[in-house]
């Protein structure tokens, strides 16, 4: 069975800087490789010098590279992660798609600038590329997935979001999910926009999905925490995807016993989902497509609908 040699461009948080070995919720690019038997942590890269040596040792990987060229040019790569700072993203793309290297994982999004996004699309068209909106390798959210194409929760009539940060950040997340579960968003008004911290901008605004189903975008601002809420209203009940996506709860129809002309609403069920196992099933699904071709789960055509949709809400 072939074990594919990985790389690594950026050597911050979401790339290895999260988790360790000690721990098995597997939070990082790093660990992901180093826990898949069919992945070898082989090379990393970072232009600093001293985040280099600090990953190189958290992770025990000795072939540590300042130049990317030179990485690129002496390891044979099979699959080479992008996390460096978004800004970065196109060159990096641009390089690493010339070479001989199979497969791409990227962090999100693609680019800061719409035009690279969308040469980034093209120019890795031929090549096996997965985008990290990582919670579409949530099994659980997947289960959520199949039952609103299945019709199982019947009419969705509603959908209200509540997140912090701006929508570059967070935002982008909820919309890939979104855009996931419902198929294509329209951007409907744009009600309030919040002052910018760190570059990006929370926004309260309405969006639209298939059938009309309006979505309601709700910032959250000046709070000191990360928040993402959503709630799914639909005629069998309501279903909520609470702390980012790390756990789920299900209301569902009984009559009221004290006012019978009334139904009410149970909690049917609360469970925390796979989250933890994102970066493992995105990384089995890289191999799979490989390998047989499986769909991937989040293409950088995805991707580029995502960023095409927020930066509409930021401009409108």
């Amino acid at each position: 069975m072939k074990k594919y040699s990985a790389a690594i461009i950026g050597c911050g948080n979401v790339a290895g800087m999260y988790g360790s070995n000690a721990n098995k919720n597997i939070q990082s690019h790093a660990q992901a490789y180093q826990e898949n038997e069919r992945t070898l942590l082989k090379a990393i890269y970072d232009p600093d010098r001293d985040r280099l040596k600090a990953f190189s040792k958290k992770w025990g990987v000795d072939d540590a590279f300042t130049s990317l060229e030179e990485m690129i040019e002496s390891q044979r790569i099979d699959i080479i992660s992008i996390c460096s700072p978004t800004q970065r993203h196109f060159e990096h793309f641009e390089f690493t798609s010339a070479k001989n290297i199979t497969a791409i994982f990227a962090e999100k999004p693609l680019s800061d600038d719409l035009d690279e996004a969308k040469k980034i699309v093209e120019i890795t068209k031929d090549m096996t590329v997965a985008v990290n909106y990582f919670r579409r390798w949530n099994k659980d959210l997947q289960k959520i997935k199949l039952n609103i194409d299945g019709n199982s929760y019947g009419d969705i009539k509603k959908v209200i979001v509540h997140y912090t940060k701006g929508i570059k950040n967070n935002g982008t997340h909820i919309l890939d999910l979104l855009f996931w579960f419902f198929g294509k968003l329209n951007l409907e008004q744009v009600f309030k926009k919040y002052t910018p911290i760190d570059n990006d901008i929370g926004v309260d605004c309405l969006l639209s999905a298939s059938k009309d189903i309006p979505i309601i975008f709700s910032h959250v601002p000046d709070v000191d925490y990360v928040y993402i809420e959503i709630e799914i209203l639909s005629e069998s009940g309501v279903l909520k995807i609470n702390q980012r996506g790390q756990s789920i709860t299900v209301f569902s129809i009984e009559k009221d016993p004290d006012y019978s002309v009334f139904n009410r609403l149970i909690k049917d069920n609360e469970c925390d989902t796979r989250w933890k196992k994102c970066f493992e099933g995105a990384v089995g699904n890289i191999i799979s497509n490989i390998e047989s071709g499986e769909k991937l789960l989040c293409t950088p055509e995805d991707a580029l609908i995502t960023s095409i949709l927020a930066e509409e809400i930021i401009q409108n």
